[in-house]
């Protein structure tokens, strides 16, 4: 029932959405998944684009990869939180382990 009831809500809100991933393929099934849902979605394929997108673009959610080229997701998240024009939630940061 919560799964089901924060789909009704973000599907109503159409929040905005940063992909951070280097791997295009990926990317592009999350974006494709996300996009069938409504929501718009901006693609970076690196940390510094990534944070340049994010800079640009006044979005709800980030999803960041940790393993990124030119810049790392650890940094880049640090460079969000030093910004004084952006809010990050620092209990909302979750970590994906595969494997």
């Amino acid at each position: 029932m919560c799964a089901r009831t924060w789909r009704q809500t973000a599907a109503a809100a159409d929040p905005r959405i940063v992909l951070v991933k280097d791997d295009a393929t990926i990317a592009g099934m999350y974006r494709y998944q996300l996009e069938q849902e409504g929501h718009t979605v901006w693609i970076a394929a690196d940390g510094e684009a990534g944070l340049q997108v994010t800079r640009a673009v006044i979005s709800d959610i980030v999803f960041l990869d940790v393993k990124l080229p030119k810049l790392d997701g650890f940094k880049v998240l640090a460079a969000l939180r030093e910004d004084p024009n952006r809010r990050v939630a620092r209990d909302h940061v979750v970590e994906l382990r595969v494997g």
